[in-house]
């Protein structure tokens, strides 16, 4: 959803990015579409080879990867972003 959503959100300033009309706007946001079910049919595929269990459990570690790992890194001084964890880790 967050990779149809951001793209969606932000069609405005993609659009006067790639100064683009309103039809090459709706092609983009169509290709977002495109993408997300060309991924789908991939990850289908590669689970009935592997079974669903395994590529699930490998999604979850995809997705959750980045997300636990940003805090964590942060919390370390390692963070380069200006993020909000990194302002927290600070001390003082």
């Amino acid at each position: 959803m967050v990779a149809y959503a951001g793209p969606l959100g932000n069609a405005v300033t993609l659009s006067a990015a790639l100064d683009a009309s309103a039809a090459g706007t709706t092609w983009v946001l169509a290709s977002m579409s495109v993408g997300l079910a060309v991924t789908l049919l991939a990850a289908g595929v590669v689970a009935d080879a592997l079974g669903r269990a395994r590529v699930f459990a490998l999604g979850a570690m995809v997705f959750a990867g980045p997300t636990s790992c940003a805090p964590s890194s942060a919390a370390l001084g390692r963070s380069s972003s200006r993020g909000w964890w990194s302002a927290s880790a600070r001390p003082g």
